[in-house]
């Protein structure tokens, strides 16, 4: 029902955003998309979701959002870090990733008894397309690999990676299950090679993350020395505009305070920032609390001040 209602709305949006031609658009194996997708988690489904569509936390969609001033990867530092920039950055780090995951993926493809002209075309492929080589050494069409290959060198490896795939790639290794006498189909297979392609996505998108993310990283720096300065600048106003109760925030050393992690040192200028506004707070509303008594007081004297005149 799905399909029927929102089948041609949902193709006409890919073809808008131009990740796939419109002379393509129908000859994906859509049902092996959607077959490999329901394979993973959930929490992966939501992630996919967003990371196809360009709307996973990337420096592009991070400037667009006004949370970071600028749009880095925060890999090799380059403007505009896009979705497909973070399965192509050239970061030597990387590409390291990319390569033992490649490497991974050769070896699983020969679990799955691929065919070993099959599982070459596509190794070489994802490498030359993660490289940006157009060129690559001469097919075999044993099994239908080169014709498989050809129609996805028009569909694009990145659509490839996205579980985005050629049906002439489950026709050919059902060939080689047949050649083999196995009982196993081109069709399952395909489903199964999708899914790990998907989890290799997943796995760059992690790799990414962890860099952003480790302690070291520049940015995480300056975030950091930011934090620090405003901690020294809260112990040097002391307990200044803040409630008795609330002296427990300056109890422990300054250095302690800068010795703890990124989280805990903003959570700890957040709470000192609120317990300054709350002593503002309660002594406005205290010195408004005495109004009538002043209001009384001022009229008394006032009017002895005129009894005396």
């Amino acid at each position: 029902m799905y399909e029927e209602l929102f089948g041609d709305t949902t193709r006409d949006h890919w073809i808008d955003k131009n990740q796939i031609g419109v002379d393509q658009i129908h000859s994906i194996d859509w049902d092996n998309c959607e077959l490999a997708i329901r394979r993973l988690p959930f929490s992966r489904q939501l992630w996919l979701t967003k990371h196809v569509s360009g709307h996973c936390a990337v420096g592009r969609m991070m400037k667009f959002r006004k949370k970071w001033p600028h749009s880095m990867c925060p890999r090799c530092l380059q403007d505009n870090e896009t979705t497909e920039h973070v399965l192509l950055c050239e970061d030597p780090r990387a590409t390291e990733h990319f390569e033992r995951l490649s490497k991974k993926l050769d070896l699983e493809l020969v679990t799955m008894e691929t065919a070993p002209e099959i599982r070459r075309t596509i190794i070489r492929k994802i490498n030359n397309w993660r490289r940006r080589r157009r060129a690559t050494a001469q097919i075999t069409n044993k099994y239908g690999e080169r014709e498989a290959a050809e129609h996805q060198d028009d569909i694009g490896w990145t659509n490839f990676m996205l579980g985005r795939m050629a049906p002439e790639w489950a026709s050919a290794q059902q060939l080689y299950f047949d050649w083999l006498g196995r009982r196993r189909t081109g069709k399952r297979w395909l489903v199964a090679l999708t899914v790990k392609l998907l989890n290799l996505v997943w796995d760059m998108w992690d790799h990414r993350n962890n860099v952003l993310h480790a302690s070291l990283h520049p940015w995480n720096l300056i975030e950091v020395r930011q934090a620090d300065i405003q901690i020294e600048e809260e112990y040097a106003r002391g307990y200044e505009n803040l409630l008795r109760k609330d002296y427990k925030w300056l109890r422990q050393s300054l250095q302690t305070v800068k010795k703890l992690p990124i989280e805990n040192k903003l959570q700890w200028i957040e709470s000192v920032r609120l317990a300054r506004i709350r002593f503002d707070r309660d002594t406005v509303a205290q010195f408004q609390s005495f109004r009538p008594e002043r209001t009384a007081i001022a009229r008394w004297i006032a009017g002895t001040r005129h009894g005396t005149a």
